[in-house]
């Protein structure tokens, strides 16, 4: 220790965090990341055959 002081540890990368928040997350709607909720499940898509309801005998 001639004069020189101890190196202090460096501080967390703290703006790094809130600046630039993951993109998945936070969607603004529900936690569904890139794919939408669970809608649209009617029929299998371009499959026309029936909507939700049911057998209709």
């Amino acid at each position: 220790m001639s004069g020189v002081p101890a190196a202090p540890e460096p501080p967390p990368p703290a703006p790094s965090a809130p600046s630039a928040p993951p993109p998945q997350r936070h969607d603004g709607h529900g936690e569904s990341g890139s794919r939408p909720p669970r809608r649209r499940k009617r029929t299998r898509s371009g499959h026309g055959k029936r909507k939700k309801g049911g057998r209709k005998k």
